[in-house]
């Protein structure tokens, strides 16, 4: 991904409407003229005519079919429902119907601190991006620790992982906890691709309301800093269970060292999303590789590129994003 100064200055005092239009130069998605239209604040007349792609002038004003809302301090006004900026805004969304809630969350806007519930549950539904080692690092250490030293029978293959016998192996710890990361990378992209991006088979206003609170706002307010990794709150929950399940098929010291690196998986994943967001990463390196490629996912095709941290299954399911055609 490409932009900045030395894209735009070139082009300083000039009518730029052919050049954003034309993908020789540097396309753009239909988000970004939707985003942009929200700084309007005048129309030219100067009898000029310029490509305006799937748009259609409503009283002098450009816009597309899915028309960029109108934004208040209090409200976002589509043409045909608001959503009241001072309450929680999925309890508004859950009486659309499914395709129009999907339009709206596949559409995004800026809307700095939108309020996602009423009342103390706001509160619990942010989180700052370091909550996440702050939390989930100890937590790794004390699994590692827990298992090596614990006092449950050794088994055949546990008398690698336990330090007190004379067959320890520090790789097969590794080992251990490279299988957890690597069960977190299908879980990543399994939960992103068939849970979050679900879309048509959501089941009505409960699952508007699940959806919304898992991924949909994310898509609809991307550039929130506090609704990208996931509250550890509600992740405790998952953690446990994914635990309960490596406990049905490891011992004791195995299914700690797998669950820790599931967890070190998924801080990775947290971590490299914000980063992929807010950071800046050089454009030709590993992170501005995948920078290009979430974005587009977010912009043009939330259909494919389910991969965050990493491409590995967007490859082996066939759902990878090209990144010579992107243009955000």
């Amino acid at each position: 991904m490409t932009g900045g100064g030395d894209v735009i200055l070139p082009y300083a005092n000039q009518n730029i409407s052919s050049v954003f239009h034309d993908p020789d130069s540097h396309s753009h998605s239909s988000n970004a003229a939707k985003m942009l239209a929200k700084h309007q604040i005048g129309v030219l007349s100067t009898g000029e005519t310029t490509p305006d792609r799937d748009t259609k002038e409503s009283d002098g004003v450009s816009t597309s079919d899915n028309e960029y809302p109108r934004i208040s301090e209090s409200k976002i006004q589509y043409q045909d429902f608001s959503l009241d900026l001072r309450k929680g805004v999925v309890w508004q969304l859950v009486h659309l119907t499914v395709p129009r809630y999907l339009e709206v969350v596949h559409n995004p806007v800026y809307v700095p601190n939108l309020r996602l519930f009423d009342g103390f549950m706001e509160a619990f539904s942010r989180t700052k991006w370091w909550v996440i080692p702050l939390v989930w690092v100890p937590t790794i250490i004390g699994f590692v620790i827990y298992g090596l030293q614990g006092n449950a029978p050794i088994t055949a293959i546990e008398r690698y992982l336990r330090p007190s016998s004379p067959q320890f192996s520090v790789l097969a710890v590794l080992l251990c906890l490279l299988v957890g990361l690597f069960f977190w990378t299908k879980l990543e992209y399994v939960k992103h691709r068939y849970l979050f991006h679900m879309d048509e088979k959501i089941p009505g206003s409960l699952g508007i309301f699940i959806h919304f609170i898992l991924h949909g706002i994310h898509h609809f307010v991307p550039l929130d800093r506090d609704r990208l990794v996931f509250p550890p709150a509600a992740a405790i929950p998952f953690a446990t269970l994914y635990h309960y399940f490596f406990s049905l098929f490891f011992p004791f010291t195995i299914k700690w060292l797998v669950t820790a690196g599931f967890l070190a998986g998924y801080i990775l994943y947290d971590l490299i999303h914000y980063y992929l967001h807010h950071g800046v990463p050089t454009p030709d390196s590993y992170f501005g590789d995948l920078k290009t490629y979430h974005l587009k996912h977010h912009y043009k095709n939330p259909r494919r590129g389910f991969g965050v941290s990493n491409k590995l299954w967007d490859y082996v399911y066939g759902t990878v994003l090209e990144l010579s055609l992107i243009h955000i």
